[in-house]
């Protein structure tokens, strides 16, 4: 038994024996539990005898409304995943309620992100100038396990790919590269400046976080932080939103991946583009940047070269691989 399954137990037994505690320190720590397991909660007035009076004068109490789902693979995957379900193939209203919820996430990623097959250079050359509003990357590093594994961008690419970056990109916009130290960001740096890229701010710090929010510290080589630096092109515009120099997240275990927190995406996007813009992501990955967009409203633009990730990316995101072998440079969005 899993420790979020020990700590769901103990806060079932305590509401058996002792009812639901309404204390705001116990109802945020359950409440962490409960998402954990993947619990749908409702908070519900209904009414009691030893509850507060409404307007109507009668006695009120609020209570939880707790679901969880089974998780069961017969119950959750879907039979017909565009025909849709009945209710009564799913063995419960948690179920039935997870279900659909993932369905409606999936399909407002399939209308929101375009996902592309193909060389970045081919891809950044299909999209039209200063067409994307924003652009959130992670270039791949050259280092002993990417050269064993895919083809990787070298230092000596860097400077094609910051111009093509620069011709995309709208006048006033940002773009946020990340960088694992200070040895990657300054080659970054120089491919930046010399493509008419203007460096705005001092790098804002992930500060890599345990899952109780405690910072996390250093073991076998890790990092305890990684770095986003912040460009502008000419001339710059105000941001839309706050976003602190330090952001908390704890780090994504995706096997074969370097993924960055949802999260801290989540608050990039959000100050650096308003709902509906297009989010720029020539390197893929896990797909992390595209899932970011898609939940804050704004159009994400990606494109991955290897297959192996491609069909990590159809699993993940449900998302149709698009070819460029029939788009024109320009002909893009």
């Amino acid at each position: 038994m899993g420790k979020v399954d020990r700590r769901l137990e103990a806060f079932f037994r305590q509401v058996q024996k002792h009812g639901y505690d309404p204390s705001p320190e116990v109802e945020r720590a359950n409440l962490e539990v409960l998402r954990l397991a993947g619990a749908r909660v409702e908070k519900r007035l209904k009414y009691k005898p030893n509850g507060a009076r409404g307007e109507d004068g009668r006695l009120l109490d609020e209570t939880m409304l707790i679901a969880l789902p089974c998780a069961a693979p017969a119950c959750m995957d879907p039979v017909d995943r565009y025909g849709g379900r009945e209710d009564q193939d799913f063995c419960s209203d948690a179920c039935r309620m997870a279900f659909h919820r993932a369905e409606a996430g999936a399909a407002a990623r399939r209308r929101l992100v375009r996902l592309y097959r193909g060389d970045v250079f081919d891809f950044l050359r299909c999209l039209r100038a200063e067409s994307m509003d924003l652009c959130v990357t992670d270039f791949p590093y050259p280092n002993a396990h990417a050269e064993e594994h895919y083809d990787v961008l070298t230092v000596d690419h860097w400077p094609a790919l910051c111009a093509e970056l620069h011709r995309v990109l709208k006048r006033g916009r940002r773009a946020y590269l990340w960088a694992n130290n200070e040895d990657t960001l300054e080659p970054m740096d120089v491919a930046m400046r010399a493509s008419g890229f203007t460096r705005l701010r001092h790098p804002h710090q992930w500060i890599k976080t345990r899952r109780d929010g405690k910072p996390a510290g250093q073991s076998r080589g890790g990092r305890t932080h990684e770095l986003v630096a912040v460009y502008g092109k000419a001339p710059v515009r105000p941001l839309f939103g706050r976003l602190d120099n330090l952001l908390y997240a704890p780090r994504p275990r995706v096997p074969g991946f370097t993924p960055k927190p949802v999260s801290v995406l989540e608050d990039i996007i959000r100050a650096g583009s308003q709902e509906g813009e297009r989010v720029l992501d020539p390197f893929a990955g896990s797909g992390s940047t595209a899932l970011a967009a898609a939940a804050t409203g704004r159009r994400a633009w990606t494109c991955e070269v290897d297959q192996e990730r491609l069909a990590y990316l159809g699993r993940k995101l449900d998302l149709q691989v698009r070819q460029l072998a029939e788009i024109g440079p320009g002909q893009l969005p």
